[in-house]
């Protein structure tokens, strides 16, 4: 993505991909780095430092899976921070193993929330915010002919 950071992300060790993450970069230690839950294919880490909130994510091992394609990823997220959808991407290694961006604190939807109308109401205008930007270009989306897909 233009303007991001980027580095050979290949074999990163979490130690390594820190060095993308702002404040770690110049050598500092941080604040406070939690491991978070909830995805089968990626390690995701909570990193606080002296310049901001971030999240680290990194390939898991199950990543290679069918359908996951790194660098459609940042295409896609590219384009939905730009539309105020997603979080700035502030660092992402050349070949996508590596993710870093501004966190955003969020919660789990429960059934509550979905018998809540302002909480459907605030819903329904974030689904139509989503569906509002142009179209990412389909040629940039078209797997390459040597996909397997």
């Amino acid at each position: 993505p233009p303007g991001a950071l980027t580095a050979r992300g290949a074999g990163l060790r979490p130690r390594g991909a820190l060095r993308l993450v702002p404040g770690w970069d110049r050598g500092e230690t941080p604040a406070r780095c939690e491991a978070r839950t909830g995805g089968p294919v990626n390690l995701v880490w909570r990193v606080e430092t002296r310049a901001g909130l971030f999240a680290l994510r990194i390939d898991g091992p199950s990543w290679q899976r069918p359908g996951v394609d790194r660098q459609r990823e940042l295409l896609l997220h590219a384009a939905a921070a730009a539309g105020g959808l997603a979080p700035e991407i502030v660092a992402a290694a050349e070949d996508g193993s590596v993710l870093v961006t501004r966190f955003v604190a969020g919660r789990v939807w429960t059934p509550g929330h979905f018998a809540d109308r302002a909480s459907v109401v605030a819903l329904c205008r974030r689904l139509a915010q989503l569906h509002s930007p142009p179209p990412v270009s389909y040629t940039q989306l078209t797997p390459p002919t040597s996909d397997p897909v």
